[in-house]
Parts: C-alpha cells; structure tokens; sequence
C-alpha cells in the first residue's frame, strides 16, 4: 500500500521506473532497510504480509531532503511492516515455513521488489550477511529464551486475568485458553486446533536457524561464489 504525502504521483512514477529498469532503485527508495526486514521476516516465518498474502506493509514517502516538512532524507520511499502475529510456526495449513527459502520466497514475478532487489549482488551479499549477523547475534535458543523469560514476568498476570479460570475461555475471545497460552507461548509446547497449529517459540527458532544456515552454506558454496 502507497500512503501518498505530495499531490502528484511524479515521484512514485520515478520509482517505478527506476524498479523497472534496474537503474538507480537505491535514488528513491531505501533498499537497505527494505533488506534488514526481509532478514527479520524471513527468520520470524511471518507469512501474512509481502511474503505471502500479501498484505500489511506501507510504502511511506518521507518526501526529499529539500522539502522543509520532510523528516528523514533521501532515499525517500521507506517500508514500514506491520501485524505480525501469524509467524514463529503459526500456520493454518501444511506449509513447512521453518525450511522456507531464504531467497525465493514465490514463484519468480510474483514478488518483483524482492526478486529485483536480490538479483543484484551486492544487494544479495548484504541480505546473506544481515542473516548471518542475526543468526550470530540474535536469533538462537539462549537469546530468545532470555527474552521469553523477561516478557513473561512483564505479561503473565495481564494474560491470566483474560480469563475466570485457567482452562475458560478468553473474555477477549482468544480462542486458546490461559493453560494452553502458558504451555505453548512459555514452555514450548507445540499447539492445534483444527486447521490451526503452532510449535514452540524455541522449537521454531532451532529449526529455522539451523535451516538458514544450511541455505546461507548452499549460497556461499553457490552463486554467492
């Protein structure tokens, strides 16, 4: 989605243009940031947006470093991801998220921005070493279990008194109960309700990493040669 900030259309002509010819992308539009969320959300497995709807994204035009009211320089174009509940092994269906191709994420075309943007090496070179810088740093079992275990003392008593009882229903309509919260979104236990399933924060986080890391050794190994 385009959310517009000037009365003309002439700059997202421009970068359409640029997206379309290959040629100065990086003049209107801030593709590394753009590269950093496509790291972020490719390890989260969040599915409901660009990836896969797709849905929930802006494309913001902070205007040029001219204009008075602008409030960040150029590039101008900036993406801004939002809804981000159905990842870290939520699904509704059969999909294997957790061994998702790091690069492909659809069939060629169906995603031009991405296929575009990591057709270029040097972009693709900074995609793999942002994951790689994230799978070091970040994302592993220890990190996000310090972190479960600092939101949890945060957000335990709220989540509890969403319910009478332990095993009743939300008053927010949530459709797990407080047990199964704390079993699935504390302890790691994996989680189904009809077409509905999710694994443990954890479990998802060894998966995934252990499989984008076998990709990122494929690419090295590869085209990344």
């Amino acid at each position: 989605m385009y959310k517009r900030q000037h009365q003309t259309y002439d700059d997202l002509a421009a970068l359409i243009r640029a997206h379309d010819t290959g040629q100065g992308l990086g003049d209107h539009f801030d593709v590394r940031g753009f590269i950093r969320w496509a790291a972020v959300n490719t390890l989260l497995g969040a599915w409901d947006n660009y990836w896969r709807t797709p849905a929930n994204y802006y494309l913001y035009n902070a205007g040029p470093a001219s204009e008075p009211r602008g409030f960040m320089e150029r590039p101008m174009f900036h993406w801004i991801p939002w809804d981000y509940d159905n990842a870290l092994g939520l699904a509704y269906d059969d999909t294997t998220w957790q061994t998702a191709d790091i690069v492909r994420w659809r069939d060629p075309g169906q995603l031009p921005l991405l296929d575009h943007v990591l057709a270029n090496r040097e972009h693709l070179l900074y995609y793999v070493a942002e994951l790689e810088r994230l799978v070091t740093e970040r994302f592993n079992e220890d990190q996000v279990g310090r972190q479960i275990e600092t939101l949890w003392a945060h957000i335990s008593t709220a989540a509890y008194l969403e319910s009478d009882t332990a095993h009743g229903a939300a008053h927010t309509g949530r459709q797990f109960t407080n047990d199964q919260v704390h079993w699935n979104g504390y302890k790691g236990q994996p989680l189904r309700r009809d077409s509905a399933r999710t694994m443990g924060i954890q479990t998802w986080v060894r998966l995934r990493r252990q499989n984008v890391l076998e990709q990122i050794s494929r690419l090295r190994n590869g085209v990344l040669r």
